[in-house]
C-alpha cells in the first residue's frame, strides 16, 4: 500500500467522522428542543377528544380543538412558563336557541372536564410549561360573525355578533340562579347551605400548591353548581390569594353523597403555608 492509497484512506475516514459528528450534533439539538423547549400539545389534543366524547356536550357542540393566543404575551415565573390557550369549537344552530342556563351547562360541563384533568385550568405541556386554557369559544355553524365564548376565571357567558345594521357587537349575558364569580352573587336560595367540608389536604410541589378535599351534602335536599373557594394564608393569617372550582355542574349532589375537588394554584411571591375552604355559591335543585 502506497503513501498516496493510506492518504485517501484517511481522508475517506475522516469524512466519515465529520459526518456522524453533525448527524450527533443535530440529533441533540433535535432532542433538546423536543424535550425542553417544544411545547407538547398531546395531553390537549387528548383532552379534546374526551370533551367531544362528552354527551352533555356534543349534543350541541363539535370540532373542539386548542389554539394558542399568539398575541398574549408568555407569563414566566421562576423558570416555569404559561401559555394562553382559547379552546375553540363549532355548535349547533339550535345552540342559539337554547336558553342562558342550558348554554351555561354546556360551558361549566367542558369546564369540569378540564379541570378534573389537572385541578384548574393550567395543563402541562413541556419541561416547566402549562398552557393556560383561560377562555371557551363556540362558533354557530352558520357563521363565525356568531359566537360564544366562555370565560374560565369569572364563568362569564359573551354573546358576539353582527347586527342588521352591520355592526358587531358583544354582550354578557346574564340569567337568574347562575353563579357568577365576577359579581360575588351568592345563590338562589337565602338559607346557607349544609355542605360540609369531609376530608381535606394540601401539599406543595415547587411553585404550586395542591388543595384536594371532599364535600358532603348532610341535607335533605340536593345541589348543583357548588363553588368551592379557596383562601391562602401566610403563617401570621395575612391572606395573600383566593382561588375557586366548581364541585359539579348539572348534576347533583344528592342528600348523603359526598364528593371530591382538587384545586391547583401557582404561588406568587412566597409560599402558601395556611389555606381554608369555602362553599361560596350553589344551586337548589
Amino acid at each position: 500500500m502506497n503513501v498516496e492509497n493510506i492518504y485517501t484512506i484517511i481522508k475517506e475516514k475522516r469524512s466519515s467522522i465529520i459526518i456522524l459528528v453533525i448527524f450527533f450534533f443535530l440529533l441533540g439539538g433535535f432532542l433538546i428542543y423536543y424535550f425542553y423547549f417544544r411545547i407538547d400539545e398531546s395531553e390537549l389534543n387528548k383532552l379534546a377528544s374526551k370533551i367531544q366524547e362528552n354527551k352533555v356536550v356534543n349534543k350541541y357542540i363539535s370540532g373542539v380543538s386548542f389554539f394558542r393566543e399568539e398575541t398574549e404575551d408568555v407569563i414566566t415565573y421562576k423558570g416555569i412558563k404559561s401559555y394562553q390557550y382559547t379552546l375553540s369549537s363549532l355548535a349547533e344552530n339550535d345552540f342559539e336557541k337554547t336558553t342562558v342556563k342550558e348554554k351555561y351547562i354546556v360551558f361549566m360541563e367542558i369546564a369540569k372536564i378540564i379541570k378534573e384533568e389537572s385541578g384548574s385550568t393550567l395543563i402541562k405541556c413541556g419541561y416547566k410549561k402549562y398552557c393556560d386554557v383561560s377562555q371557551v369559544q363556540s362558533y354557530i355553524m352558520e357563521g363565525e360573525t356568531n359566537s360564544y365564548s366562555f370565560d374560565m376565571n369569572t364563568n362569564e357567558i359573551t354573546h358576539s355578533y353582527i347586527n342588521d345594521k352591520g355592526l358587531y357587537l358583544s354582550e354578557k349575558l346574564s340569567s337568574a340562579g347562575i353563579p357568577n364569580k365576577s359579581n360575588g352573587t351568592n345563590t338562589s336560595n337565602n338559607t346557607s347551605p349544609r355542605l360540609e367540608v369531609v376530608e381535606k389536604s394540601g401539599n406543595i410541589d415547587g411553585n404550586y400548591i395542591y388543595v384536594t378535599g371532599a364535600i358532603k351534602n348532610i341535607s335533605d335536599i340536593s345541589y348543583t353548581f357548588v363553588e368551592i373557594k379557596v383562601s391562602y394564608f401566610d403563617d401570621s393569617g395575612n391572606i395573600l390569594d383566593t382561588d375557586s372550582t366548581y364541585l359539579n355542574s348539572s348534576d347533583p349532589l344528592m342528600p348523603n353523597e359526598r364528593k371530591s375537588f382538587s384545586l391547583m394554584t401557582q404561588m406568587v411571591g412566597q409560599k402558601y403555608t395556611k389555606y381554608k375552604i369555602q362553599v361560596v355559591n350553589y344551586n337548589v335543585d
